[in-house]
């Protein structure tokens, strides 16, 4: 079996890598260990203007693709707007290596073959159809590159909250709330009788504040265990726990605590867990809310290449009462895919 690595590997013209930063910089490297060397960079014309990236001179690239008819574009970035990468790729042979939001090491034929037991474990948990064609069509689209494979499974954020909110009135704790985006939807789909939400980051904490400041607000991670971290801030988006000795940027050190410790026993309908990569720790660090109150869950499943499985593996392990579905929402990458674990009410 090949994948989309042994693709770039094979392809007999010039290999492009298209977009800049970030991902750019983890595919690059990753290449290099492959012994593959790009032939330049480029970026979206709207974009264009004349600099260096990794010694290489950007170019737009519509003039790399007038240039060289047999080329590869490697697509290196992520967006929302999907529909344009998608018209793109009807023109041009273009695939995406995905690489992960957290570590270095990409999902691929090795990594599918070693994982193979809890992959086929996973998909057996999933809850409907839908489920099921999401997992398989991100597990081929990241062994092949082949974006077309995210297209056939996008859905609306509304289909998910609507498979998790399900009460007249729901206790929502948001783990992981940025300046309070998800908060904003929780309110906007349903009538919300307290809140909790924890946000490591100092300032996006105090936009968090701004708009929620009569509910329980956290300035701290959330994990397995009380304790601390150094966290690195200039990541885009989101915070993360500084791992990576290579990373850069403003780093501080950040209480963590436990869903557990920080809700106290009080009752809970919905958990939300988007964690830059400690899923798995967050909910880890919840087995007893879940055991006794048995929330309804929403967790980011995309950060780490296996959280895609792994996520529902860890569910079912703390409660074998939890439908469990995933939906992917429209991004490029497979980023946007999230499990949501129902409790099976008796």
């Amino acid at each position: 079996m090949n994948d989309v690595f042994d693709i770039i590997k094979n392809h007999s013209g010039p290999r492009f890598i298209y977009g800049t930063g970030d991902g750019a910089d983890k595919l690059i490297d990753y290449l290099e260990t492959l012994g593959i060397k790009p032939d330049g960079i480029c970026v979206s014309d709207e974009f264009y203007r004349e600099r260096k990236f990794r010694d290489f001179t950007v170019k737009p690239i519509s003039v790399l693709a007038d240039e060289n008819k047999n080329a590869l574009f490697l697509m290196a970035f992520g967006t929302k707007q999907t529909d344009q990468i998608f018209s793109l790729s009807e023109k041009l042979n273009l695939v995406y290596p995905e690489m992960p939001v957290c570590g270095t090491k990409p999902f691929s034929k090795e990594v599918a073959s070693l994982d193979k037991n809890d992959i086929e474990t996973a998909f057996s948990l999933l809850a409907d159809d839908d489920s099921k064609k999401v997992f398989e069509n991100i597990i081929n689209f990241r062994l092949s590159g082949n974006i077309s494979y995210l297209k056939e499974c996008e859905s609306e954020a509304s289909e998910g909250y609507k498979l998790i909110l399900q009460n007249e009135e729901e206790t929502i704790f948001d783990c992981g709330a940025y300046k309070g985006d998800t908060a904003d939807e929780f309110f906007m789909y349903s009538s919300v009788k307290d809140f909790y939400a924890a946000e490591p980051c100092p300032k996006n904490f105090e936009k968090l504040k701004d708009k929620y400041s009569k509910y329980h607000l956290f300035n701290c991670a959330v994990g397995k265990e009380n304790g601390e971290a150094d966290f690195i801030f200039n990541r885009g988006r989101g915070s993360t726990i500084l791992i990576d000795e290579k990373a850069t940027g403003k780093t501080k050190k950040i209480p963590i605590s436990t869903v557990d410790e920080l809700i106290q026993g009080q009752p809970c309908t919905v958990i939300k867990y988007d964690v830059e990569g400690n899923e798995a720790d967050a909910l880890l660090g919840s087995i007893d809310t879940i055991k006794k109150h048995h929330p309804n869950l929403l967790v980011a499943a995309y950060h780490k290449p296996e959280d895609i499985y792994k996520i529902p593996l860890i569910i079912n392990s703390i409660s074998k009462n939890y439908k469990i579905y995933l939906r992917h929402l429209p991004c490029l990458p497979s980023w946007e895919t999230n499990v949501y674990a129902v409790y099976k009410k008796r």
